[in-house]
């Protein structure tokens, strides 16, 4: 990757954020280079289509997302890796539903479902707190930072692909965030095939898994449900400025 040019190509604030991050390091200059060459495209997608989450999530989390979805995974020995965006309503029919997902408007709870979306509510309010605070989801007193979805390829009885979910990971994240105004949210996918390659209208189902044994119903087409985000000069003080000005 030719350095110079990628720092030329991006926003202020993104080498603003990448100079931060590396200074975390011992050696600033040599982990600045690793984030450029080795996420540095998908933190571009990301600062173009979704510049909030570098305030949203924690800094090495969100490099960790990043990384992955550069390199793209796939081997034998590891999943395929990609990083899109998604309206969290959609993610709440994607993912296992939460027990106010699974019941009518009207329904008179009984006493473990009303404790059960109490804390559902506490959750969603604390991390609303802490995104409202400026707090990373992801940090050190958070476990989680960008939200996941896991899925599987399979055949549909017409012999084409479909997209079977089968893990979930921020069904609380995307319900604050979605309360906080965002229409359109980072999610981390991963699963056995390279879901960039698939038609955009691939059929997604929800989630079937031990969370969600009677899940496996559709809810619409790729293309209309994610966006995957594929790969598409000033000074700055600190771990950028010793960078060199070609790399390959």
């Amino acid at each position: 990757m030719n350095i110079s040019k990628y720092l030329r190509s991006i926003s202020p604030e993104l080498k603003s954020w990448i100079n931060s991050l590396a200074m975390k390091s011992k050696d600033p200059t040599v982990e600045a280079k690793r984030i450029v060459t080795q996420g540095g495209e998908k933190l571009k997608k990301i600062d173009m289509f979704s510049p909030e989450s570098f305030r949203i999530f924690d800094k090495q989390d969100l490099d960790s997302v990043a990384r992955s979805a550069q390199s793209g995974g796939g081997s034998q020995f590891s999943d395929f890796y990609s990083v899109g965006l998604i309206d969290p309503d959609n993610y709440r029919l994607l993912a296992a539903r939460l027990t106010d997902d699974k019941l009518p408007d009207d329904y008179q709870f009984d006493p473990i479902s009303r404790d059960m979306m109490s804390q559902t509510n506490e959750n969603v309010a604390s991390i609303k707190d802490k995104i409202s605070e400026g707090i990373p989801l992801g940090g050190p007193d958070y476990t989680s930072g960008v939200p996941q979805l896991g899925y599987k390829l399979l055949k549909g009885v017409d012999g084409k692909p479909i997209i079977q979910i089968n893990m979930h990971e921020g069904r609380h994240r995307m319900r604050a965030l979605k309360d906080l105004g965002s229409d359109e949210a980072l999610v981390q996918l991963f699963g056995d095939a390279d879901i960039k390659n698939l038609p955009p209208d691939t059929p997604i189902y929800d989630e079937l898994s031990t969370m969600q044994q009677d899940g496996g119903r559709y809810v619409g087409k790729l293309g209309d449900i994610l966006k995957i985000l594929g790969f598409g000069g000033v000074a700055v003080k600190g771990a950028l400025s010793n960078l060199p000005d070609d790399s390959t």
